[in-house]
């Protein structure tokens, strides 16, 4: 068993990304229009899942959470 992914919310997707990728040094792996959504990190992994979530204040309803990978 291992982490696969840990997700966030992203209040602006492509701030975030940016954030990730310019200033922590990860790559952006994948990247989805449908739901709006990018995996960034290293291909070794685990890696961030930056879930596109405008509305998020941090008391709302949140998708962020953590998957593990259970073969």
């Amino acid at each position: 068993m291992h982490i696969d992914h840990i997700a966030l919310n992203a209040v602006d997707l492509d701030e975030e990304i940016a954030f990730f990728t310019d200033f922590l040094g990860l790559k952006l792996l994948q990247r989805w229009d449908e739901p709006r959504q990018a995996y960034v990190g290293f291909e070794e992994g685990p890696v961030f899942g930056l879930i596109d979530n405008p509305d998020f204040d941090g008391e709302a309803f949140t998708k962020a959470h953590i998957a593990f990978a259970i073969p």
